[in-house]
């Protein structure tokens, strides 16, 4: 199955790129630069056009990958040298066969996802012809995934290829399924444990004791790029790779300070999830376990007063003004709307003072489908 054209399709390319021979391409590419005066990550280029050279002849050569890593993204560093060898990467890559690991895609990405920019003017937007031209290989590359943590690379390449480079960053810690966060409030280094039951966060990668659990983000939520990412998922079966992403997408809660936080936000990711332009509950008509509690004022003001009792600093809807509007019987679950439009499925504790978050556990709805599908899994 053919992921969106959205995420991968070719663009039209220049005439400059469209239909060139790919070998032609690496020989103009590599003898168009005087590289002796070029710095790669070990002072000259001049060994560089050598190995590009053996590369575009035996793409599978393991050995000559390991040096033009090791001299053009030396522990993600980038140089001079590592953008003038992008259009022969590119042509590589292009013309490379599809395998579940592909070295000149993982390196052009690389390259172009990078943060760290040595001794060199940033001119990686005079490749972007270039880049955009391996999409349609990128897209192979996914396909050929061999299980979730391949296709997660691959996702990052499509990041860095589309010059998307936080999330080339955060997809490779996807693909490991615990993410790096550092909480807002106190600077705690915290992680987050995607594929945990239900995913949380910790104080390290290897902590077992558990923690806070995540909220994550509703599907319908997601926007931009991670929406792009999240329907890739999907198309492939991919599903726990979705879950990963919706949940890296969420919001957390610091187990050090008790602050609840958006992980979204805390990575560089606050514009890829937005809030419903309209409250979808307003004529949605709730059945069965639910009962509707919007004629039910009395009811739903003393379920009020309790959920209000009970949510602490930190919590993700601590200081909101919200109405319980429908209430699961004989569950001690409610559907709260919030005054920002947030719906949210909430288990009241009955405690009767503030819990420490997450408690009461909170899950933000953002569709009927949602919804139902929550319903279905909890009764």
């Amino acid at each position: 199955m053919r992921l969106k054209p959205t995420v991968f399709a070719r663009p039209r390319l220049p005439a400059s790129v469209e239909g060139r021979d790919d070998a032609r391409v690496d020989e103009q590419a590599i003898g168009a630069v005087d590289w002796a005066r070029v710095q790669d990550a070990y002072g000259s280029a001049e060994a560089v056009p050598g190995l590009l050279a053996r590369a575009a002849e035996d793409p599978s050569d393991s050995g000559v990958w390991i040096d033009l890593w090791s001299r053009l993204c030396h522990q993600g560093t980038v140089y001079e040298a590592s953008f003038l060898a992008i259009p022969t990467l590119a042509a590589i890559a292009r013309s490379a066969p599809a395998t579940a690991y592909s070295p000149p895609l993982n390196l052009l990405a690389a390259i172009a996802g990078s943060t760290d920019v040595s001794g060199t003017p940033d001119t990686r937007e005079r490749y972007a012809d270039a880049l955009a031209s391996c999409l349609p290989a990128a897209e192979t590359y996914a396909a050929a995934a061999e299980d979730d943590r391949d296709f997660c690379y691959a996702l990052s390449v499509v990041a860095g290829l589309r010059g998307e480079q936080t999330w080339h960053q955060v997809l490779t810690w996807v693909a490991e399924a615990g993410v790096p966060v550092t909480c807002p409030g106190c600077g705690e280094d915290l992680c987050l444990i995607l594929d945990g039951y239900p995913p949380h966060v910790t104080l390290s990668w290897d902590d077992t004791s558990g923690g806070p659990n995540l909220v994550p983000a509703g599907p319908d939520a997601i926007v931009g790029f991670a929406a792009h990412m999240v329907d890739a998922a999907t198309q492939h079966s991919r599903h726990q790779v979705a879950r990963r992403l919706l949940a890296t997408l969420g919001d957390a809660w610091c187990p050090v300070c008790g602050l609840g936080f958006s992980s979204r936000e805390a990575l560089g990711l606050g514009d890829e999830a937005q809030m419903p332009s309209e409250v979808w509950t307003a004529g949605y008509v709730f059945t069965e376990p639910l009962r509707d509690l919007r004629e039910a004022v009395g009811e739903a003001a003393t379920l009020r007063e309790e959920l209000l009792r009970e949510i602490g600093a930190g919590h993700v809807l601590h200081g909101v003004e919200l109405h319980v509007i429908a209430r699961a019987t004989p569950q001690d679950d409610v559907i709260v709307q919030a005054a920002d439009g947030r719906v949210a499925l909430v288990h009241l504790t009955w405690s009767g003072h503030p819990d420490t978050p997450p408690w009461p556990t909170t899950e933000l709805v953002t569709s009927p489908e949602h919804l139902e599908n929550l319903i279905e899994s909890r009764y």
